[in-house]
């Protein structure tokens, strides 16, 4: 009696490895898990660079006109430019390691718990950058393009649990873009879910009986004075003046930020590496090497277009 012939479920068009497949289907549901958490993702301007340690940003001023006085000359302006480097953070990675005879006699799978465990921790790492970027952008009150006006910091002790002082901050934050000529599409506030049931109870901006958008009952508040609100569990609320892992200009205290207010253009990443997931079986260690990974850097850019809400 032959042989029987083995379909291989790893191997790709009957040749190569036999675990070929695997590997895929484990990066494909990391993926996943990275970008159901993002928030920030699409909401800030995001850069790749095929090599190189940092990019650049330009910033470009304003400019302004006037009535041309007949017989004269044209009276020529400067536009201010400026720029700012984002630089790579560095390699962050998500390791994992599975023993072959601990996940043989095990009796539950925790491939798939450990899959979404990666893609969330990368995810929320980049969403804490993004959003710590957007703070200091608030806080610099001098423009690298110094044309252009600084960052806004609205303060209130009762910030965070009086739904009446929240939007009142809300709409001084919407106030500030305008007057600096921000543009309309692209607005956001990130809240903490505290605060956003704040809102959502106080509902003045679902206000369905005048045009207004939202429910109640769906727990939904998808704007609030021209803003898409955003609800976050990574709003940064730590002292990370020490923290190393960020860069410097990012190290800060953000024990009293409630929620921040930005348009797109106000912090930026650059991506070296993307978000990718790498595996190999250790025959020395008897099991699977699991590495989720990406090298990219976050900082802020313009701080016209970023408004801290805070209770200090």
């Amino acid at each position: 009696m032959s042989d029987a012939t083995v379909s291989r479920l790893g191997q790709v068009n009957v040749t190569g490895a036999v675990d070929a497949l695997f590997l895929e289907v484990w990066s494909g549901e990391v993926l996943e898990a990275f970008n159901k958490k993002q928030t920030t993702a699409d909401k800030h301007l995001v850069r790749t660079i095929a090599n190189g340690k940092s990019a650049q940003f330009p910033i470009l001023g304003t400019v302004g006109s006037a009535f041309h006085v007949a017989g004269t000359e044209l009276s020529f302006q400067q536009v201010k430019h400026a720029k700012r480097s984002i630089a790579i953070d560095g390699l962050l990675v998500a390791p994992i390691f599975l023993d072959v005879l601990d996940e043989a006699q095990n009796h539950y799978d925790v491939r798939a718990p450990y899959q979404e465990q990666q893609g969330q921790t990368l995810a929320n790492d980049w969403d804490q950058r993004v959003l710590r970027s957007f703070i200091i952008a608030s806080r610099t009150a001098t423009h690298p393009n110094t044309a252009l006006p600084g960052g806004r910091r609205v303060t209130s002790a009762t910030m965070g649990t009086s739904s009446s002082v929240l939007k009142s901050s809300i709409y001084t934050a919407a106030q500030y873009l305008d007057e600096n000529n921000v543009e309309k599409d692209n607005r956001y506030v990130w809240v903490a879910p505290a605060q956003f049931y704040l809102l959502l109870a106080d509902g003045e901006f679902i206000n369905r009986d005048f045009a207004g958008e939202g429910s109640k009952a769906r727990a939904n508040v998808p704007f609030a004075s021209d803003l898409q609100v955003i609800k976050s569990n990574n709003l940064p609320r730590a002292v990370d003046t020490s923290n190393t892992d960020l860069p410097s200009d990012l190290r800060a205290d953000y024990s009293a930020n409630i929620a921040i207010v930005g348009h797109k253009s106000a912090a930026g990443t650059v991506k070296l590496i993307g978000m990718t997931t790498e595996g190999a079986y250790d025959i020395n260690r008897q099991g699977w090497i699991m590495v989720s990974k990406y090298a990219q850097g976050t900082n802020y850019l313009r701080p016209d277009a970023a408004v801290e809400l805070a209770t200090a």
